[in-house]
């Protein structure tokens, strides 16, 4: 039988900065333009190339089917970086346990910025909207909530225009790297890329970018 001795020492080496992992093969990654799981299915054979990946904590929860039942189950709590496969993580786990493990339940609580209190069922959002599609509104954020990881640079009317034009814009800021981009309002405008050289490069914008500062355009009918 596993002990929780075992098991804890087996997570802690799964945790850590830069852990090499082997993707699975049924999975989106793509290899010569196509998805894996398009070569899995027809059965091809495929090497998966390890990459690196963050585990910032794997902890166990509970194990009390540990010592009874055919089959043990073990409740755990991850967190991670970008890109890792939890499937692939417990199946890790198994390996060093030497028993082998695949994952039962998964349940994803929060991805930053989004905290679990921001999360909502189907069967909540359902609810909610039998109630009326007003009462959705409370379930939304916005725009800039899901830009907020990126350091915020705010352009003038002009600079958006150029930057929606696919234009460069220089001297927009001195530190490389990628930006959120928002008008002298505050109103996100979408993301940019700032060079070593300080010139500021469009990434993706949102089309309201293209009309700041433009002058409005006004329909009118002629009084009969």
């Amino acid at each position: 039988h596993l002990t929780i001795s075992q098991i804890d020492a087996a997570l802690r080496q799964l945790t850590g900065p830069q852990q090499m992992q082997r993707p699975p093969i049924f999975s989106a990654l793509k290899r010569g333009g196509e998805p894996l799981y398009a070569k899995a299915r027809r059965g091809e054979v495929v090497e998966v190339e390890e990459r690196p990946i963050d585990v910032h904590a794997f902890d166990l929860i509970s194990a009390a089917d540990l010592l009874h039942g055919d089959e043990p189950l073990l409740r755990l709590h991850v967190e991670c970086g970008s890109g890792t496969y939890v499937r692939s993580l417990v199946r890790d786990l198994g390996e060093l346990l030497g028993c082998g493990a695949h994952v039962a339940q998964l349940r994803r609580l929060w991805v930053d910025p989004f905290r679990e209190p921001r999360l909502w069922t189907l069967e909540a959002l359902q609810e909610l909207a039998d109630r009326g599609e007003r009462m959705l509104d409370a379930c939304l954020l916005p725009i800039e909530a899901g830009m907020a990881s990126w350091p915020g640079l705010r352009v003038s009317d002009a600079q958006a225009q150029r930057l929606a034009r696919g234009q460069s814009v220089a001297g927009a800021a001195s530190t490389p790297g990628s930006v959120a981009l928002y008008d002298e309002a505050g109103r996100a405008l979408g993301l940019g890329a700032v060079d070593e050289a300080g010139i500021l490069r469009p990434q993706r914008l949102f089309t309201w970018a293209a009309a700041l500062g433009q002058p409005a355009s006004i329909a009118a009918k002629p009084l009969s």
